[in-house]
């Protein structure tokens, strides 16, 4: 995994009893600076690598126990100190836990349960190795509270806390900005409508631009034949609401495409989001799947789509609709039982298998499945100007998926720019993911091999 100005890798070897992990510092040209080897008798599973400029912070766990550490690293890999940050029951693996720097320390966060109800608290490490600077706790009797890190800038945090009822179960998500310098709460913002299901709606991301907090909040909705949708909010210093627009309708998309000189949809089409992202400037952009039941000649598909494009569009920090982008697609058209997503454990032993070269052949299904959908778009990567959206450019065949490589839509300088990165090994899966800003992290795999290349290339950017 490389990520910012580290690796970690897993180094046991097979037969091995300890478990040896190490974590290189990269320099900026990504080579090795330092090294810091963990060996235990027991997994540990790493949950927080961050770097300040000056230090490398670590948080991790290791199995069967509560606890979660911070270690500080110097450059060379040496410990500065460590500090236990949790003693209590972590509430979810993947939830209310996150590990980020400032210039002052780390900011480390654990949600963890009582048994009763889930409270969270923030803990400042010092990088000179004096221990907790300050802590902040967030509880309340009622309620459970589960944090999401969405922005940090200049010295203020910007937090989606979940807030879940006792007894019925409801959820809302609510919006907190925190002091990096002392942990104080600046304001919160307490959503007023709740949801029973709780993936219903969610904060995607959050910013700070221009002394202003700025929060993106997608919701799906229930109905198969309408869109997903997004809430953008804007809010003062003082956490007063200056600006909110509630977006989730197909004639909002179509007004878009024609203000761009683009066609509107057409009469069988539809449209479905994948992914929404903000950058630093506080400018969103949102991916959406262009699909029809027809096929390319009027033919109406029973039991089947037929996918078109994807398109990018972007708004603006107030809110208004700005550039769009059409990411062309072969048309290629699926079953419903080819497109139905296996089961989260389902799909990690697949993919495990497949990291290792177990697999020969599989059936389509399991081939969609595995493959993240059909369209191909993998995530979206914001910086400080930009944003990045991945796609696979492959197609689906009755013998397996082929691939071509990785289109990428950038939206920099007011302006996208589309680029694309050839594969070399004809694979037959691939991953993708973010290095440094500019980087793309690939890896190619082949059936009955496993992992045959693993490299990074520079988008032009």
């Amino acid at each position: 995994k490389v990520a910012g100005h580290f690796r970690l890798t897993d180094n046991q070897q097979p037969g091995e009893t300890k478990n040896v992990y190490t974590v290189t510092l990269l320099g900026n040209d990504l080579q090795p600076i330092g090294n810091k080897v963990y060996r235990s008798s027991h997994p540990l599973t790493f949950e927080g690598i961050a770097y300040n400029g000056t230090y490398l912070g670590v948080l991790f766990k290791p199995k069967n126990d509560a606890r979660r550490y911070v270690d500080l690293l110097d450059a060379a890999g040496e410990t500065v100190s460590r500090d236990t940050v949790n003693y209590g029951n972590l509430y979810h693996e993947n939830k209310g836990l996150f590990l980020v720097p400032t210039r002052e320390g780390f900011i480390s966060c654990v949600a963890s349960s009582n048994g009763v109800v889930v409270n969270f608290s923030l803990a400042m490490v010092a990088s000179d190795g004096v221990s907790e600077e300050w802590r902040s706790t967030f509880a309340n009797k009622k309620y459970s509270y589960v944090p999401n890190l969405l922005s940090m800038s200049k010295g203020k945090m910007l937090l989606e806390v979940e807030r879940i009822k006792r007894n019925n179960n409801r959820s809302f998500k609510d919006v907190y900005c925190i002091d990096t310098q002392t942990g104080k709460l600046i304001f919160k913002d307490e959503s007023e409508d709740s949801s029973f299901s709780r993936s219903a709606e969610r904060f995607s991301a959050g910013t700070f631009h221009d002394g202003h907090a700025v929060t993106l909040k997608s919701f799906t909705r229930i109905s198969a034949y309408k869109m997903d949708g997004f809430e953008l909010s804007r809010y003062n210093d003082a956490g007063e609401l200056l600006d909110r627009k509630k977006i989730a309708d197909d004639v909002f998309f179509d007004k878009v495409l024609t203000e761009n000189n683009m066609p509107p949809l057409g009469e069988y089409e539809r449209i479905r989001v994948l992914n929404y992202s903000l950058n630093k400037e506080g400018i969103a952009t949102v991916v959406y799947e262009v699909n029809a039941i027809r096929d390319k000649n009027g033919k109406k598909l029973s039991l089947d789509y037929e996918y078109r494009d994807a398109y990018v569009l972007t708004l603006s920090s107030v809110f208004e609709p700005g550039p769009v982008v059409k990411v062309e697609k072969d048309y290629f058209q699926l079953r419903y039982k080819d497109i139905s997503a296996l089961t989260p454990m389902e799909d990690f032993r697949l993919k495990r298998r497949l990291s290792q070269g177990k697999y020969d052949k599989l059936a389509l299904e399991d081939l969609v499945a595995l493959h993240d959908g059909p369209f191909g778009f993998t995530h979206s990567v914001s910086g400080r100007d930009y944003t990045s959206n991945y796609f696979f450019d492959r197609t689906f065949t009755e013998k397996g998926v082929l691939y071509k490589g990785i289109r990428v839509a950038t939206f920099i300088d007011g302006e996208f720019q589309l680029d694309f990165v050839p594969l070399k090994n004809n694979p037959d899966f691939i991953r993708v993911g973010h290095a440094q800003d500019g980087y793309l992290k690939l890896y190619e795999y082949k059936y009955g091999k496993g992992l045959v290349d693993t490299r990074l290339e520079r988008l032009s950017y």
